[in-house]
């Protein structure tokens, strides 16, 4: 298409439920490409009295788009993690990591419906809790309560430190959307959104204190007050209610409209607490969050700025400031409401704060980025393998986890972000794939297990870890390398064995 010349125009986009953002002065000089109608509103053209409808997209502006992400990314810091694919720690995606307080275990979740706990930093698998893909872990980081992605019928309650199934709650004919600790772990509430009912149980005794099914919202996500005496949900369909419960006996004792419906046809809505339990944030397919007193469901702030739905919100662990996720993230002062960064588009799924509130990682499909807080300078990139889905920081902040869709876990040490390892479990990993497992001290005296490519060099003071897994054993030719690369050595334990055929 031939190039235009135009001038800069001064650009305000209005919805179509009447609301409208800050115009913006728009340096355009030569337009090209094919323009796309969007559904979303229109834009004012104040300049020339010509509209425009939104959502309007083309080559030039994707173009810089990529350039603007470019530039930002040349400045950052590149981290490459070792995790070759088909060496895996689950055989289906993994969507849930979680550290425990001490940071000495981490558990994750994934599709083929187990649960791990695994030793950090060492990286050795634990145990495996069968027939749970979600979980949640107590505040006290003592029990794990999981739920099958499939039936989502029974929650089972296990204690961390041995693996025991303590209790299993039989929630038929209910359809478990969400599930929540009490912050001394005494209570267990779940929700299921479309027969609007909550269920409350004793954790310690099994026993069930009270199950609700009166209310008239869509129950969707449900989160504990700090002082554990009020449960918050909030709906995901239309209604977009907000409402507060008395513990234990669920009387409802707020229920406000938090929301609008949104423009989009995603029925999408996030809650979290305060770390000083003071305030309740929310966010919809209304492209707003909103920031509520627990006390007296009164609303004190409004968040405007993004332009697709919001699906997650995040306070950081001081309560100073929250993350908000659309198609970009953002995060804002919560005192004053003022936005403090907006992070590059990038297709993020979830995000996480350090202990101190200093970085924020982001998950996305090409990598794990750092971002400083409250600036929000991207300082490094974290590239392991592709397709990343979750990311947890272990609340001493030494490490984060990240995990793949291909259902690897990366190990890396904050705040320097080298990578340390990849965990490994030979159920999970793809068939006849060779490896080397192998332990060894860090500079840190801890020990950590590794597993690398079959001959890849390793540490000079690694051990192998050998018959490991069943199978026929056969050394390789020991390689060499050049001066001052590797360790100078492979993982030969000869004669017994060098890879780890996985059958």
């Amino acid at each position: 298409m031939e190039k235009q010349a135009r001038p800069d125009f001064l650009l305000q986009k209005i919805y179509s439920d009447g609301q409208n953002e800050a115009p913006t002065v728009y340096h355009v000089h030569e337009l090209e490409g094919d323009w796309a109608m969007g559904r979303r509103g229109f834009l004012a053209i104040s300049a020339i009295g010509v509209g425009i409808l939104s959502g309007c997209s083309n080559r030039a502006s994707f173009q810089q788009r990529l350039n603007a992400r470019k530039q930002i990314e040349a400045n950052a810091e590149m981290k490459k993690g070792d995790c070759e694919y088909g060496i895996n720690a689950h055989s289906d995606r993994i969507h849930t990591l979680k550290i425990n307080p001490e940071s000495s275990v981490l558990v994750s979740g994934s599709n083929d419906q187990n649960i791990k706990l695994w030793s950090l930093p060492a990286g050795e698998l634990i145990k495996t809790l069968p027939e749970g893909s979600s979980f949640i872990l107590s505040p006290d980081g003592k029990l794990v309560a999981s739920l099958s992605s499939f039936v989502r019928a029974d929650i089972n309650l296990w204690e961390m430190s041995s693996g025991e199934l303590l209790h299993t709650f039989d929630c038929s004919p209910l359809r478990i959307d969400n599930i929540a600790f009490s912050p001394d772990a005494r209570f267990l509430a779940a929700v299921d959104e479309y027969s609007h009912t909550l269920n409350l149980w004793d954790s310690h005794s099994g026993e069930e204190i009270k199950s609700s099914n009166g209310n008239r919202t869509n129950l969707y996500k449900i989160a504990f007050s700090l002082d554990g005496k009020k449960l918050i949900s909030v709906s995901g369909n239309d209604d977009k209610y907000l409402s507060i419960f008395e513990i234990p006996s669920l009387t409802l004792l707020h229920e406000i409209k938090a929301h609008k419906r949104g423009p989009s046809s995603n029925i999408c809505i996030d809650i979290d607490v305060s770390p000083d339990g003071k305030y309740i944030a929310t966010g919809a397919d209304d492209r707003r969050v909103k920031i509520w007193d627990l006390t007296t469901g009164k609303l004190l702030l409004t968040l405007s700025g993004h332009q697709t739905y919001v699906y997650k919100v995040l306070f950081s662990p001081d309560g100073r400031w929250i993350a908000t996720c659309a198609s970009d993230i953002k995060v804002w002062d919560t005192r004053s409401g003022k936005l403090m960064a907006t992070l590059i588009e990038s297709g993020y799924t979830q995000i996480d704060f350090s202990p101190d509130g200093t970085l924020l990682a982001a998950a996305s499909k090409g990598a794990v980025s750092l971002w400083s807080i409250p600036a929000g300078n991207l300082m490094k990139i974290l590239k392991g393998r592709w397709g990343n889905i979750s990311v947890s920081f272990s609340p001493d902040g030494k490490h984060l986890a990240s995990s793949t869709e291909s259902g690897a876990i990366h190990i890396w040490e904050m705040p320097s972000g080298d990578f340390i390892n990849c965990l490994f479990d030979a159920s999970a990993t793809v068939r006849d794939k060779k490896a080397s497992h192998f332990k060894y001290t860090n500079t840190y005296g801890q020990i950590i297990y590794q597993t690398v490519p079959c001959g890849s060099p390793i540490p000079p003071n690694a051990v192998c870890t050998c018959n490991c897994v069943p199978g026929t054993y056969s050394p390789i030719k020991q390689p060499t390398y050049p001066s001052g690369t590797g360790g100078g050595r492979i993982c030969t334990c000869v004669p017994v064995c060098t890879c780890v055929p996985i059958k």
